[in-house]
């Protein structure tokens, strides 16, 4: 008998993954209880970093990082992005840094921190459920192929 064995693959963030919304909206309610002192304990926090740290790639011996994920969900990273820091980053580059840092102010939550990294969930989760919706709407239309 042969045992197929698949290769280790890692999660990253998609824009279609249908738990994404509600994901980043249980991440921001767990910083919203750390930040109220209720609780210490973010197993969405900890999925979300870790979809986060998945889809960008830093290699040491390269300045800079790698997205490995499709356009969709660089185009939903950056309206959550611009939605939660009031400010769009220019360039890929510019984009995969603040998704660096929030990754990073995922892992270990700052006071100071707390506040914009909830608002990144809470806007990642909205920009994702739109995205999701919209994209039902278009392919479920009776007439397309």
């Amino acid at each position: 008998m042969t045992t197929i064995t698949r290769p280790h693959t890692r999660s990253a963030l998609r824009a279609l993954d249908p738990d994404l919304p509600m994901l980043a909206s249980q991440a921001a309610i767990e910083l919203d209880n750390i930040r109220l002192g209720r609780s210490d304990e973010t197993p969405a926090v900890d999925r979300l970093r870790g979809l986060l740290e998945n889809s960008i790639e830093s290699d040491p011996s390269a300045p800079g990082h790698r997205a490995l994920i499709d356009s969709t969900t660089v185009t939903l990273i950056e309206r959550a992005l611009s939605d939660s820091y009031q400010t769009a980053p220019k360039t890929l580059d510019e984009l995969l840094q603040k998704a660096c840092e929030v990754a990073d102010n995922l892992k270990t939550p700052v006071a100071t921190q707390i506040e914009r990294v909830r608002a990144f969930c809470v806007a990642l989760s909205r920009c994702a459920s739109y995205y999701q919706s919209t994209n039902r709407v278009r392919a479920s239309h009776p007439f397309r192929r």
